[in-house]
């Protein structure tokens, strides 16, 4: 089991949907459907069974055109290296700033 939601993230970046446990870092990369803040990339079920599964087959079936290919390329754009740079060093960047001004009191 991949656990830091990359490969829903390739998925996403050839503009397909991804069926996942809703657990990890899927839950950190994905959209589910029951979201209505941004369009879906993905839908979750909730117990690694055979059932659930097969809901979370038949749920995205009826919500297959929800998916927009669209939109699953921009969502995973948000990852993109370059971004995911900009975004730790900001991070550090901050964390270092916050530190500095606590040893100046």
């Amino acid at each position: 089991m991949e656990d830091y939601g990359i490969v829903p993230l390739e998925a996403a970046a050839a503009g397909r949907p991804t069926i996942a446990l809703a657990c990890g870092g899927a839950l950190e990369t994905m959209i589910g459907l029951e979201r209505a803040d941004a369009p879906p990339t993905a839908v979750f079920f909730a117990q690694q069974t055979e059932e659930a599964l097969g809901r979370a087959i038949l749920e995205f079936e009826a919500a297959e055109h929800r998916f927009d290919p669209a939109a699953l390329r921009r969502r995973a754009a948000e990852f993109d290296t370059a971004i995911f740079r900009r975004r730790l060093r900001d991070y550090l960047e901050a964390r270092f700033s916050e530190s500095r001004a606590r040893r100046a009191c």
